[in-house]
């Protein structure tokens, strides 16, 4: 009789045990039996016994070797008397080919030879294929039969039992294909060195593989589980499950994976978790679709994640997930002509489309994915629509670099945390569920954030996110009107791009530092709620051309590197507030052929170069109250900083109300560019807006400093107007002397053009001698001349003789009352004249 060896545990531990009858006690009396009496007939005696008694040597060593042969039989009368069949320990794994079926005889034989047991070939009913869990137990560790290097590799097998592996170790593959279990499975704790396979097998309850160990590959693909699934904790070379259907929940925490996790088109019905995976290679869930909550929190894979045409009907989480490669949700059509797409024109659409499909049905397994593969086919263009989904074209199989993956999510994305070494991709995903959201706080990713035409049914929340590349969001849909999305605390190393982007909610963009360009051109901004850009560095330029905005929109405390341009952009709600505010901008200033139908203001900024408003027109009236409740201005521009300033056909509505106040600039343009009418143009605007001297002393230094002196007097004379707008009675009288004899002091010729006139006037008034007379006409007879009178009565202080002599007669009153005005003109306006002449007037 041979014993072979028996694996640890196997018998001692689990059901190989002693029978009902065979005790404990009863083998130790049957050892103590036996020893005394060997003791008794004094065959257990020490060879030092033997020599005091005489013996020889060699007869003591004789008497030794029978004890040691008595004591031999102990031991097997004790392994005997422990075993079932009375043959062994081993016995109770060993197969008796006798008893064999003829299943279990085909499977046992090639099992030997190294040959696939397919039962559908040879046993085509399905009673001849039942195998038992004992029969499997005894093949895979059995000690009297040798398995082939290839392995035990059985295909249509049912079970009818619970199948039992668990805290195994088995040495060699094993493959149980295309087998049904109708009953539990447990191979938790087993050791697997090589693969262990479950391909297209149908499980009808449950699969515990909780801490198995697998040296090779585990798969289970197109797999069907009906019951729950449970590797938590388990190891594995690779770990396939692709294609697969888990009507159940999953349980794959702290699987360790060293190659790559499949999970591709397969179907989780229940919840499923795979948090605290490691996985060496990448995570494929390609197409797949989650029914329940799922997460992957705190998982760390080494390669890529992909997520490709994956559908999660509910939230689905990726918190603190590391990954050495990109994490892949979506990838962006390619270049297909716009004549092959059926009833559509774009990409856009079929977005859109996803979107609405998801939410207006309970989708079937690969129904939602346009434009992805299912199980059996590639989709490439839209055949007809029934009940809300699209029917698949196969016509393109060939070309699978047009298929267009789509991932589409019913409840909450979190990807808080992630650290992703290579790109995260979401392009064209679809978030279809309303008051969802999709989280982004405390992420890292070394590559690029690629979120491109996605379509966001809920809220948005990134704070605290570092992108080692560029964040681009182009022609992405943020529609949910109840809150704006966060985007806080955002470092990009290259751009941030939002090119033809919507914002049904407005959108908050605080504290970010883009070392790269800002994007929002061709946006479009809705809701109630602000579009907030503020407290943010943007080392490029802030591009926002033909942006459609009405939300409040407002760019607070920003630090730009680069230009600001907001060209043919539309602010286009008149109840709402545009506010740009303490800036700082290395380049120029563009809001230029803007419309602002809303109250718009500007302070507080610093331009390095040009502020450009060409073009721009504001029509919003004075009707919008801020938080404090004080009316708005319509259009506001204070406390500007700039080396030049661009008025040309800048407009602004009769009923706009309007302030501009405390420009500094080096240069001012109108419609030619040049300095020729942009005085024109902004004395135009001083002229409506409040008045302040500041401003108009600041227009006549920048002229005076260039040389222009005209100019610098017409702004000096227009500020001068300003002030004494509101005088009244003789103040009011002197001012306009003031304004219309000297100009202020700044045309003192004027004043003598209007001496000159009086003195005419004079000349006439007194030109006829007959109606004057010699004041003494004592004196002999003076030639007289009415030039001559007019001006030495004009002139006060110096005397030409000629007043001093000759008076209008008695009968000519005009003339009498004349002469005392007329010297009193010229008591008022020679000095004052004078005065002007020397400067003292200004």
């Amino acid at each position: 009789m041979v014993l072979r060896q028996v694996p640890p545990g196997s018998w001692i531990s689990r059901k190989h045990a002693m029978k009902p009858g065979i005790t404990s006690g009863r083998i130790v009396d049957k050892m103590d039996e036996i020893l005394s009496v060997n003791i008794n007939t004094g065959t257990m005696k020490s060879t030092s016994h033997w020599k005091q008694q005489g013996t020889s040597s060699r007869e003591a060593n004789s008497e030794i070797i029978r004890t040691w042969k008595g004591m031999a039989t102990v031991l097997i009368i004790l392994l005997v008397s422990l075993c079932p069949s009375g043959v062994g320990a081993a016995t109770g794994l060993m197969i008796d080919f006798k008893l064999l079926t003829p299943v279990e005889s085909e499977i046992v034989s090639n099992a030997q030879a190294g040959f696939e047991t397919i039962l559908t070939n040879h046993f085509p009913e399905k009673e001849q294929r039942y195998l038992s869990s004992d029969f499997l137990e005894k093949v895979l560790i059995g000690t009297n039969i040798s398995i082939h290097p290839r392995g035990v590799r059985i295909k249509g097998a049912i079970f009818t039992n619970k199948l039992d592996l668990s805290n195994l170790r088995i040495s060699h593959e094993v493959w149980l294909d295309w087998c049904v279990f109708q009953e539990d499975v447990d191979v938790h704790n087993s050791r697997f060195e090589r693969r262990l396979t479950f391909d297209d097998s149908s499980f009808e309850k449950s699969f515990d593989g909780g801490g198995m160990n697998v040296g090779e590959q585990l798969q289970m693909t197109e797999a069907q589980f009906k019951g729950a699934v449970d590797l938590a904790g388990a190891k594995a070379c690779e770990l396939s499950l692709r294609s697969s259907e888990f009507l159940s929940d999953v349980y794959l925490d702290e699987v360790q994976v060293k190659g790559d996790f499949l999970a591709f088109r397969s179907e989780f019905g229940g919840k499923t978790s795979f948090e605290k995976m490691s996985i060496g290679g990448r995570l494929d869930i390609v197409n797949s679709v989650f029914k329940g909550v799922t997460t992957f929190d705190d998982s760390d894979v080494s390669q890529s994640i992909l997520v490709l045409g994956a559908t999660f009907l509910q939230d689905v989480s990726f918190a603190w997930v590391r990954t050495g490669g990109q994490m892949d949700f979506g990838s962006r059509s390619l270049d297909v002509p716009t004549n092959t797409w059926h009833g559509a024109e774009g990409p856009e659409w079929a977005s859109q489309y996803t979107a609405r499909t998801l939410t207006n049905a309970a989708l079937p397994f690969a129904t939602n994915f346009l434009f992805s593969p299912s199980r059996a086919t590639n989709v490439w263009i839209i055949k007809e629509p029934v009940s809300g989904m699209f029917y698949r074209s196969t016509d393109f199989q060939d070309e699978p670099q047009r298929i267009l993956h789509v991932a589409s999510f019913a409840g909450d994305l979190d990807l808080s945390g992630v650290d992703v070494r290579g790109n995260l991709i979401l392009s064209m995903a679809v978030f279809s569920g309303t008051n969802h959201t999709l989280w982004f706080n405390n992420a890292k990713i070394g590559g690029d954030v690629n979120i491109n035409e996605i379509w966001i049914g809920g809220a948005f929340f990134g704070e605290g996110v570092r992108v080692d590349g560029a964040w681009l969001a182009r022609w992405s849909d943020f529609t949910y009107s109840g809150s704006q999305p966060q985007f806080l605390s955002i470092d990009v190393r290259r751009h941030l791009d939002f090119y033809g982007s919507r914002f049904g909610g407005g959108a908050a963009f605080e504290s970010l530092k883009i070392d790269g360009r800002v994007d929002f051109s061709e946006c479009e901004i809705a809701g109630t709620n602000e579009f907030l850009i503020s407290d943010s560095t943007i080392g490029a330029t802030l591009f926002g051309r033909r942006l459609v905005c009405s939300a409040p929109f407002k760019a607070i405390a920003l630090k730009i590197g680069g230009a600001v341009t907001l060209s043919d952009a539309t602010f286009s709600n008149p109840t709402n507030f545009t506010d740009v505010n303490s800036c700082r901008v290395g380049g120029d200033f563009f809001w230029t052929k803007t419309t602002n139908a809303c109250p718009t203001s500007f302070g507080a900024i610093e331009i390095g170069g040009e502020m450009d408003l060409t073009g721009a027109e504001f029509t919003s009236q004075q009707n919008v109250k801020n938080s404090s409740n004080e009316l708005l201005w319509g259009m506001t521009l204070y406390d500007i900083k700039a080396s030049q300033i661009g008025l040309a056909n800048l407009s602004i509505a009769t009923n706009c109300t309007f302030q501009i106040t405390s420009l500094k600039y080096d240069s001012i343009f109108g419609a030619a560019r040049n300095d020729k009418d942009g005085w024109e143009a902004l004395l135009a605007l001083y002229e409506r807006s409040d008045f302040s001297s500041e401003d108009y002393v600041e227009l006549e230094r920048y002229y005076r400093k260039s040389g222009n002196e005209s100019v610098a007097d017409t702004v000096f004379i227009d500020r001068e107007d300003r002030e004494r707008r509101d005088d009244r009675g003789l103040k009011k009288l002197a001012g306009m002397s003031f304004r219309y004899l000297i100009g202020y002091g700044k045309h003192p010729a004027n004043l003598w053009i209007v001496i000159a006139i009086f003195i005419a006037f004079g000349t006439v008034v007194f030109w006829n001698k007959k109606k004057m007379e010699q004041q003494d006409t004592e004196e002999s007879p003076r030639i007289y001349n009415a030039f001559w009178y007019s001006f030495d009565l004009f002139l006060p202080v110096v005397k030409l003789s000629a007043a001093d002599f000759w008076k209008p007669k008695q009968d000519y009153w005009f003339q009498r009352h004349y002469m005392r005005v007329h010297t009193l003109l010229g008591w008022c306006l020679i000095p004052l004249a004078v005065a002007a002449v020397a400067g003292l007037i200004k």
